[in-house]
């Protein structure tokens, strides 16, 4: 995160209006809280049904992060 925020702040306007740029951000911001989400469950000793189901979205999410990472350099 810290190096995108560096990439936004390298060409502001070039960014900004990139619609790959725009889903990266949208991915991440959605990513990081299922990923915490999922953390807390993993954490606790009984296995519940929606670890899988979170493991499958944030698995989903981050690979849609990185997918668009590569996008936003082509455009």
């Amino acid at each position: 995160m810290a190096t995108g925020g560096w990439l936004l702040v390298a060409d502001p306007l070039k960014y900004a209006v990139n619609p790959a740029f725009q889903a990266k951000a949208a991915l991440l911001v959605l990513a990081v809280p299922v990923q915490a989400g999922l953390q807390r469950l993993v954490a606790r000793a009984s296995p519940v049904p929606a670890q899988r189901l979170l493991a499958v979205v944030s698995l989903l999410l981050w690979l849609g992060v990185a997918a668009a990472g590569r996008v936003v350099g082509l455009l």
